[in-house]
């Protein structure tokens, strides 16, 4: 109710209501449609306000679009121009030049569906300058057999002709069971002619009948001419591998009474998914063609390769993976990768994957990211004897895990915001329970020369579990909003109670950026916290060299606020030769809200302060004022 009060309003501030349309519909005064209120009434009285026209006298009627329509309620398909209701009309929807409708939402049931559901027998339909973009259109039918279509556009074409002319979808997703195109379903009388129209970066899913990039279905004539299908995603979910091909990159299926004339038409970086994993990123024109006549070619594109092995390139980072050999190295191609330029694995899949040392690394001169999570390895609390080195890649609010190798290597890479849990994580590289001997080298993870800023609430930046020998040093680690830097063992499963933890020649600033106390569940957070499951005698953890860096009224929020260290056991700790907030060793020697450790023996005889000694005291004096973290 709120929506439909906002849009009202709107409607009325912009000096159009609901229950009319200014002009008259000629060409010289065409109905105008300005907003969301506008084009709900010409759905709901197109047939009235159309002027009809006879076989031997065309009328074409006139409504204009003035500019961009953001839809707010969810749409119901146009039926009036269906035969039987307002028959014998030709309507022409435009704009002077391209405008966009955005927020087309439709969850239909048993009917055709799109901006128009169905545009009948004996009526007409131009397009021309309007770009559908964020449309989400799906279509449920509870009859099988059921001939419908869904479409951006158009669901059902049952018509004497329609055209497009420089129309456009984008960024859309478009669903059904049955026949699904891009721009129109099902084109069941024609002709239909477009001119200078695309679908780019959308996703069109059928199940038990066609899908395609502009059509599903076509039965009558077809004309394209100076068309683009760009970086779509097209799903045929239903069928059997004797079925394929069921789905075209233009059309899903072409029939005999289709005839198709490509004139310029292109297909860049489209894939077309079956089921059981099975992908063709050199899509045909149509699926199934039933000897139709089709004149012209089109212009094929595959996406560009992810990932290459010497010489060969690779669609995915999944397909690279599969085809490496042990002691390979990856080259990741510039470019920004998403969940699909990542690729799927099955379980078997990422366990044989998971027995390979490989090289993971940005080709030369590359600067590739990753926008979407990336898992490699496997996890079920099993290390492998097998390293994994990842060098030069970068995530943008995604996160890099790597799971069960015995030696991890993280160096140069970036994270500009994280998955959940964490930016970067390193799993159990000593776990060893399911061995009868320890037949494995000592479990090394290193982590070097990375850089992290902003994390999501609860996340730290790097995080490593039951990783045997740890070294992290020289990192760059800004505003997480949990810990910095965290360490965790599980002393049942970690199978290296000696051990060397090393943490040097970081800089870390920020942490815990939200500033929200520990008192709230799992949101408070340290520069640095080991938890090391009670280590042994001989182990050895160092934490020096290291730069802390975090606003005074930031501190005290979770004491020790610069490091806590626990579990420790008989391990000899050192945390000499940090600059903590530039405080004086006097400041931080003993001081447990700066940082507590439980180990018997704990050495800290030096920090780094970089303030000159005239304007210590005065700096000490104003952040005392400011935090309840100091304690003179």
């Amino acid at each position: 109710m709120k929506k439909i009060l906002t849009t009202i309003l709107a409607a009325a501030l912009a000096g159009s209501v609901w229950g009319a349309l200014s002009g008259s519909g000629t060409e010289a005064d065409p109905y105008l449609i300005s907003n969301e209120a506008d084009l709900v009434y010409f759905g709901e009285h197109v047939g009235e306000l159309a002027t009809g026209y006879t076989k031997d006298m065309d009328r074409i009627n006139y409504f204009k679009i003035t500019g961009d329509i953001a839809l707010l309620e969810e749409w119901t398909p146009i039926s009036q121009l269906q035969q039987g209701s307002y028959t014998w009309k030709h309507v022409k929807l435009y704009a002077n030049s391209l405008v966009t409708i955005s927020g087309l939402k439709i969850n239909a049931a048993n009917i055709n569906t799109g901006l128009f559901g169905k545009i009948g027998n004996s009526n007409k339909a131009d397009f021309e300058n309007i770009c559908i973009s964020g449309a989400d259109v799906s279509l449920t039918c509870s009859n099988n057999d059921a001939d419908l279509g869904v479409g951006a556009f158009v669901g059902w074409c049952e018509t004497s002709g329609v055209t497009f002319k420089n129309c456009h979808v984008q960024n859309s997703n478009v669903g059904s069971a049955k026949n699904s195109g891009g721009m129109i379903g099902f084109i069941d009388y024609g002709p239909v002619v477009m001119t200078g129209c695309s679908v780019e970066q959308s996703s069109i899913t059928a199940g038990s009948r066609p899908a395609g990039g502009l059509v599903g279905y076509a039965a009558q004539p077809l004309t394209l001419s100076d068309c683009a299908i760009l970086d779509s995603k097209i799903y045929y979910l239903n069928g059997t591998s004797s079925s394929y091909p069921k789905s075209g990159v233009v059309i899903g299926r072409q029939n005999t009474n289709c005839t198709l004339t490509l004139a310029d038409v292109s297909s860049v970086g489209n894939t077309i998914y079956y089921p059981n994993d099975v992908t063709d990123t050199n899509p045909s024109v149509s699926g199934w063609s039933n000897a139709a006549t089709t004149s012209g070619e089109l212009i094929v594109t595959p996406p560009s390769p992810v990932a290459q092995i010497g010489d060969k390139t690779y669609a995915s980072l999944a397909e690279a993976l599969l085809a490496a050999e042990t002691g390979a190295t990856i080259e990741i191609l510039d470019g920004t990768w998403g969940a699909d330029a990542i690729g799927s694995l099955t379980i078997q899949e990422k366990l044989s994957i998971r027995t390979k040392s490989l090289t993971i690394q940005a080709a030369e001169d590359a600067a590739p990211k990753f926008t979407a999570d990336v898992f490699l390895g496997y996890d079920d609390s099993k290390t492998v004897n097998a390293t994994m080195t990842v060098k030069g890649l970068a995530f943008e609010n995604a996160k890099l895990s790597i799971g069960e190798y015995v030696s991890v290597t993280v160096e140069g890479c970036f994270f500009t915001g994280s998955g959940e849990n964490a930016a970067l994580a390193i799993i159990d590289s000593c776990v060893k329970n399911h061995l009868t001997t320890d037949v494995y080298p000592a479990a090394q993870v290193t982590v070097r020369n990375c850089t992290f800023d902003g994390t999501k609430t609860s996340s730290p930046a790097i995080r490593i579990r039951n990783g045997g020998n740890v070294t992290i040093t020289g990192n760059t680690v800004a505003n997480s909003n949990h810990n910095g830097i965290l360490i965790e063992s599980n002393g049942s499963l970690d199978n290296t109670p000696t051990k060397t933890v090393s943490i040097t020649g970081n800089t870390i600033t920020e942490w815990n950026a939200e500033n929200v106390s520990g008192a709230v569940k799992n949101r408070g957070g340290r520069a640095i916290r080991l938890a090391l499951g009670t280590l042994a005698e001989g182990s050895t953890v160092t934490v020096g060299g290291n730069t802390f860096r975090k606003d005074a009224a930031g501190l005290g929020l979770d004491e020790p606020d610069f490091v806590k260290i626990s579990d420790a056991g008989s391990a000899s700790v050192d945390i000499s030769g940090n600059d903590w907030n530039d405080m004086l060793l006097s400041d931080v020697a003993g001081n447990a809200a700066v940082y507590t450790c439980d180990a018997a023996a704990t050495a800290i005889d030096s920090v780094v302060t970089n303030t000159p000694p005239s304007q210590r005291r005065l700096r000490r004096l104003r952040m005392a004022r400011r935090s309840r973290f100091w304690r003179m």
